[in-house]
């Protein structure tokens, strides 16, 4: 029997204290000190701040973000869904009590990007979010007035209950489900109560039970291991649909706390795929501080990559 909403959460507050067999170094590290209220509803940990922003200091202190942040939306208007994206996120924000911050407003203009490049009104199999950050991109997609699709997030558990937490909060009229088993996929994709399902890390094998319309993945395989970067792109390629397009935004290299490097290049990309947009990302490379010179790059440079997967059998 499916679990939903509250009692997802609360079945994925269960095993809080474990690690997934497909943890990098990178969240063995980002999960030290990881905690969950359910009584004040808050995370602690080295890797989560809350919510991907926070409450403004003052007016002088919210007005030089935004001051910072024209470089940002000079990028996201030339994407015409952008301006409704911005306005979902400020929202989403609102309804979190916090501010939107230029995490949030990469992610903007990532979807406004992706929506110029696809018809995403002609979508129907499920978006799949591999990695999303306190449910942002899922709720970004989820608002975008076009995509109708299912939403399906696949994270590590302690990420994924804070996936859930913040989708709840943001957007408290949207359904969510808990996949364990192929099983539990297939009922979740078929019924109409819940439109997000969540699926752990250590199951995402599922997505290959059904197809893919769009995967994304920004920022997130960057810190996985190989081999598990390479198992997100087979269960994608088997996934059971023609056409599966998959945007992905990640450091061209990235060295991990335990000494494994992390490639964009080794990714699992093949000769057969069809590239649609391919190169460095212009909305990834910097980020502002108040510290002069104000911009500074990030440690490396992102490469994005928009392309439609070629398809290996079942």
């Amino acid at each position: 029997m499916l679990v939903s909403n509250e009692a997802a959460m609360k079945a994925l507050e269960e095993g809080l204290g474990e690690l997934e067999a497909s943890t990098s170094s990178h969240w063995v590290k980002m999960l030290e000190g990881y905690e969950y209220s359910h009584s004040s509803q808050t995370f602690r940990g080295r890797g989560l701040p809350e919510g991907e922003g926070a409450p403004s200091q003052s007016l002088v202190h919210e007005l030089a973000h935004r001051l910072f942040q024209l470089p940002y939306h000079r990028m996201g208007s030339r994407y015409p869904a952008f301006r409704s994206l911005l306005g979902a996120a400020r929202k989403i924000h609102k309804n979190r009590g916090n501010q939107l911050r230029v995490g949030t407003l990469r992610q903007v203009v990532a979807l406004a990007f992706i929506d110029h490049e696809l018809e995403m009104a002609a979508l129907t199999e499920p978006t799949v979010i591999i990695g999303d950050g306190f449910g942002l991109m899922g709720c970004l997609a989820l608002s975008h007035k076009h995509l109708t699709t299912k939403i399906v997030l696949v994270n590590l558990r302690q990420n994924l209950l804070a996936d859930a937490f913040y989708i709840r909060k943001s957007l408290p009229d949207e359904g969510l489900v808990l996949a364990e088993t192929p099983e539990d996929y297939q009922n979740a994709l078929d019924q109409d109560e819940c439109r997000v399902v969540l699926v752990r890390a250590d199951n995402a094998e599922l997505i290959s039970h059904r197809g893919i319309g769009l995967a994304i993945n920004i920022a997130a395989m960057q810190e996985m291991d190989p081999e598990i970067t390479r198992s997100y792109f087979s269960g994608m390629r088997r996934s059971r649909n023609d056409s599966t397009f998959f945007y992905c935004a990640n450091r061209e290299k990235k060295t991990l706390p335990d000494g494994t490097v992390s490639r964009f290049a080794d990714y699992g990309w093949c000769d057969d795929d069809e590239v649609l947009v391919d190169g460095l990302c212009p909305w990834m490379q910097k980020y502002y501080s108040p510290r002069p010179p104000f911009y500074h790059p990030y440690d490396g440079p992102h490469r994005h990559r928009l392309v439609k997967l070629s398809k290996e059998q079942a």
